[in-house]
């Protein structure tokens, strides 16, 4: 396009035609054309919470922690679609599970109070920090992007949260919120390559992790 309008210009200003300058214009119009690639790598706040892979907890109490942690308890539940929805089930559920955990309702959970859970639930809670995340589809440990990790309590039942400013969200796929194909929930370290995920070492023997979900009460 660019060769054509050159050609044009030239063969003006060759010919016996009067061209006036001062009035020249070129406009240039840009049309962006979709490529068809995978979904949003903006970090931008808005486009981290409207992931597939982030349950996005939207409510007006101080009950946050347990409606995102009972979207991945009860990820297997036959009604988790209005769960993740915040229907009536959520509350009923969340309500279950904060009494299983003997905590209080309607009270903010702090980071110092999650082990409390893990230990009731026999889990590994993880809470990634939103202004902390990792660059996408890296292949580097994401462990300096957690605002939240107990290593006291070993398990190989593995939970995501995210914290957004005195707020938890629920990552649903540790994968896809990183945008990787292979993850290590030992080291937390994400690979794009099967082979590489298959040889590669950390300082933990690497486990998969386990289908069973915690026991509690319904």
């Amino acid at each position: 396009m660019f060769s054509h309008l050159v050609d044009r210009i030239t063969t003006m200003l060759q010919s016996d035609r009067e061209v006036r300058l001062k009035g020249f214009e070129i406009q240039f119009h840009f049309i962006l054309i979709p490529d068809g690639g995978c979904g949003t790598e903006s970090r931008e706040k808005h486009s981290i919470l409207n992931k597939t892979s982030v349950n996005c907890i939207k409510n007006k109490d101080n009950n946050c922690f347990w409606y995102a942690l009972v979207n991945l308890v009860y990820a297997n539940h036959g009604k988790i679609k209005e769960i993740k929805m915040g229907r009536k089930i959520q509350t009923d559920l969340a309500k279950d599970l904060c009494s299983h955990c003997d905590m209080t309702w309607d009270m903010k959970v702090a980071l110092d109070d999650i082990e409390i859970i893990e230990s009731k639930l026999n889990v590994n809670i993880l809470v990634m920090d939103i202004d902390n995340l990792p660059i996408l589809k890296s292949t580097s440990s994401i462990y300096n992007s957690l605002m939240y990790k107990n290593n006291k309590i070993k398990s190989t039942v593995q939970y995501w949260l995210l914290f957004d400013n005195d707020h938890y969200h629920t990552i649903n796929n540790i994968k896809g919120f990183i945008a990787v194909k292979h993850f290590c929930h030992k080291c937390l370290n994400g690979f794009h390559h099967k082979k590489a995920f298959d040889e590669h070492k950390c300082g933990d023997e690497c486990e998969p992790l386990s289908k069973d979900k915690p026991k509690v009460k319904s």
